[in-house]
């Protein structure tokens, strides 16, 4: 399965958001990622549910809503997401994922949980919730900021990842968030990759958008 390449909108120009967002479509993506930060999960802010919903009516591309927040109960009950969109908690937002992953499951969108580097990868590999998930998103950056270096520890989780879930869990996505370039995307794909979260090597590049989504599927 060739990898799918979702650019972070966390770096596109707001002022031109449906502009950009149909630019990405056009030049090849295949979904877009939205990071939902709160000021206190993480320090940053971004938006929310409303910019994402309002978005929605712009682009025909699945979204990646990724949930860097201290309540995603609250976001979930502000989507207005299509079927097959998918949303992603942080297991280390919440005691049990188990309400919040039925609720996404429930509405017909994809459920995901996000390990940050810190976090062993076993947190998202409990028993309870295995048969929830539809995705498991590996950090390989600190959450929070966009353009950090990717933490090379991280690979030996999403490879311990990968072989846990080819064994048993094979229509689970894994998902790599954060500190993705042209230098490392392949090895993160070999390392068992599906999906590649990418916000400075599409925008920041200097590349035509197709070209730089083209050199991170290795194309």
């Amino acid at each position: 399965m060739m990898v799918k390449i979702a650019p972070s909108v966390m770096l596109a120009d707001f002022v031109r958001l449906a502009e950009e967002l149909r630019k990405l479509e056009d030049a090849g993506a295949d979904l877009i990622h939205w990071d939902v930060m709160d000021g206190n999960f993480v320090p940053n802010l971004t938006f929310g549910a409303h910019i994402i919903d309002s978005a929605r009516e712009v682009s025909s591309l699945p979204f990646d809503v990724h949930l860097m927040v201290n309540d995603p109960e609250l976001i979930i009950s502000q989507l207005s997401l299509r079927a097959g969109d998918a949303v992603t908690l942080h297991v280390e937002a919440v005691d049990d994922p188990r309400p919040e992953l039925l609720t996404i499951r429930e509405k017909g969108w994809l459920a995901g949980l996000a390990v940050s580097p810190d976090t062993p990868i076993e947190r998202a590999l409990d028993e309870n919730l295995r048969p929830l998930l539809d995705l498991v998103s590996v950090m390989g950056v600190r959450p929070g900021f966009a353009g950090q270096t990717f933490i090379e520890g991280v690979l030996g989780k999403i490879g311990a990842l990968r072989r846990e879930l080819k064994s048993r869990d094979k229509g689970v996505q894994v998902e790599i968030d954060g500190g993705v370039t042209f230098r490392n995307a392949q090895r993160l794909v070999q390392t068992g990759a599906d999906i590649l979260v990418a916000g400075n090597a599409v925008f920041n590049s200097g590349l035509p958008w197709a070209e730089a989504i083209e050199k991170l599927r290795g194309e």
